[in-house]
């Protein structure tokens, strides 16, 4: 087999409708949030091969084509979807207007009438539906512009995202799905990170307005996956999507409809059977009221917060809790339904002294969401970590509210991103939320190849200082790091022996690598206290640390010209990954 039909488990060329249902099949174990790198390698296989299968299912590369990353310009025109094949020959050129095949037998060509006679209507499902998306991507992309070769990236991430939760809803249509199976759509995450996404939804409804045959169960599954905890109160992006699995406008149900019957209480049987009903009537209602009076404080206290929460942030927000008993002092915002945080009660509320009447972690989850997106952005990794008491060491887990934060940072050239958060934690720091519910957390950067020396801490007291960040990564914090590595490992105490010494940080140095490539180290110079000579030079590379006479140094030097014999030391503080050579 071949990319990209191996990518999507095919044995070779195949028809459109068979490279999405394959598309789709993927998608149930490679979820973007889980696997972004398979998705990302899953998603450009399909986007290959749909081309590939509209084109007549000619060779494919032996590998990804790499994408464009140039923002497309306002003023092109939308990209036109397909129409049929395109000829290989000058003579087959054809010389009147390309018709629109699918809307009837006759005007369909012979390639067509074959495809008919051996895929049938999954490939003529298959094609409208290509060419939908197609005009779907183009309005996208019309919509949303980037200036940024990273921006159209995300937005090309974006789409991905979108297009297969689509691809797989109208797959497990065509495919007459099981109802268990559209239940475990609408519960994955393929489904669950773009449901509120407002292009998504638009193309969902396209979807809902021609899927006639959809099975009332799975409507009703819908339904539930895309109303809040308020059928009266869905958030009105979804308005188009409930009215249509229903029939109606959210907002405006329509009356119950009351039945009467005809009495018949001169008869000695209607008064024996309606008693039994009275009594089955009256003891449901009875425990229901007693239910809904010992619940009632609850259900007050939790009004109270969502009223209170409305006016501190200026957003509506609801209780998970009046939809599940098992998310106790759990909220979310109304219009964001992925926002979820806890709010406790605590105390009377009373603004002028400053006390809000709860607590809660709503701006932890704000700073989050914030970092994540950082860290989508920039490619850095992060993480969010709470110390877990009970194991005495750090640990983070889903729902919780993080305690501290870890970022991996390239050692060398990562400027503009280092810049770019110490601008973030200004901008958050200036938000209302933020102001008025300060979270208390800590922020620790790490080298990425050693990722258990920390080589800068900021706490949450004090306002985050961008510009001296980036002072602090372009020229301080590499050498000293490398001289804190000298000294705690016990290399200097074996190079100078009695003698007292001290370590100057020296910058970086430029050496060379395989293949003449110019390589940055951190520079620390070992220096006798007593007469300020320089007897020792130290260099810290991404995982080696390098000893060696001062003499024998020369500013070409390469890598290879540095090492020596591995330093041997218990230190059990110094990281796994380093080693160290002194000659």
């Amino acid at each position: 087999m071949s990319w990209p039909w191996n990518e999507l488990g095919l044995s070779g060329p195949a028809d459109l409708a068979a490279v999405r249902h394959a598309y789709a099949e993927r998608l149930k174990t490679t979820h973007p949030e889980e696997d972004p790198e398979g998705f990302q390698r899953l998603n450009e296989a399909y986007q290959q091969a749909r081309q590939l299968a509209r084109r007549g299912g000619r060779a494919a590369p032996q590998g990804p084509v790499s994408r464009s990353v140039s923002p497309p310009r306002p003023a092109e025109r939308p990209e036109e979807p397909e129409q049929g094949p395109e000829p290989e020959e000058p003579e087959e050129v054809q010389t009147q207007e390309t018709p629109v095949y699918g809307t009837g037998e006759a005007d369909q060509p012979a390639w067509r009438k074959l495809d008919d006679t051996f895929e049938g209507e999954a490939s003529r499902r298959a094609e409208a539906r290509e060419r939908m998306a197609q005009a779907r991507r183009s309005a996208f992309f019309h919509r949303h512009t980037a200036t940024t070769p990273e921006g159209v990236q995300q937005l090309e991430r974006h789409w991905g995202r979108i297009e297969a939760a689509q691809i797989m809803a109208e797959v497990l249509y065509d495919s007459n799905a099981s109802f268990q199976e559209w239940v475990d759509y609408l519960h994955s995450s393929v489904f669950l990170i773009v449901k509120g996404d407002p292009d998504f939804v638009a193309g969902f409804e396209e979807f809902l307005r021609q899927a006639s045959q959809l099975p009332q169960q799975v409507k009703q599954e819908m339904v539930r996956a895309f109303s809040g905890l308020d059928a009266g109160q869905i958030p009105q992006v979804w308005h188009g999507i409930y009215e249509i699995l229903t029939g109606r406008a959210p907002q405006a149900p329509g009356p119950a409809k009351r039945t009467q019957t005809k009495p018949f209480w001169k008869k000695p049987a209607f008064r024996i059977v309606a008693g039994i009903l009275l009594c089955l009537i009256l003891v449901p209602l009875g425990v229901s009221a007693i239910a809904y009076l010992v619940t009632m404080p609850g259900r007050q206290a939790r009004a109270a917060m969502c009223r209170y929460l409305e006016e501190d942030l200026g957003r509506k927000v609801e209780s998970l809790e009046n939809m599940n008993s098992s998310y106790a002092n759990m909220y979310r915002l109304w219009d964001d339904p992925g926002v979820v945080f806890t709010v406790e009660p605590d105390g009377e509320r009373d603004l002028a002294a400053g006390r809000l009447g709860y607590t809660t972690n709503y701006s932890n989850v704000m700073l989050t969401k914030a970092l994540e997106d950082f860290e989508e952005e920039w490619g850095w990794e992060l993480y969010p970590m709470d110390w877990d008491d009970d194991n005495g060491a750090w640990g983070y887990h889903y729902g919780d509210s993080p305690e501290a934060y870890r970022l991996e940072v390239p050692m060398w050239g990562d400027d503009d991103a280092v810049a770019a958060l110490g601008e973030l934690m200004s901008g958050l720091q200036g938000e209302s939320w933020y102001q008025l519910i300060p979270p208390e957390y800590e922020l620790y950067l790490v080298y990425r190849s050693l990722d258990s020396l920390i080589w800068y801490q900021y706490t949450s007291e004090e306002p985050f200082d961008g510009p001296g960040l980036l002072e602090y990564y372009q020229n301080e914090a590499g050498p000293e790091a490398c001289a804190y590595l000298v000294e705690n490992s016990g290399l200097a105490a074996a190079d100078f022996g009695e003698a007292a010494y001290r370590l100057e940080p020296r910058g970086t140095a430029w050496t060379t690598e395989l293949h003449d490539r110019t390589y940055p180290l951190f520079c620390v110079d070992g220096v006798l206290a007593d007469t300020g000579e320089t007897v020792r030079k130290y260099f810290l590379d991404t995982r080696e640390l390098y000893s060696i006479p001062a003499e024998a140094y020369h500013a070409d030097m390469s890598i290879i010209d540095l090492g020596g014999d591995i330093f041997d030391t218990s230190w059990e503080n110094v990281p796994y990954q380093l080693t160290i050579w002194r000659e």
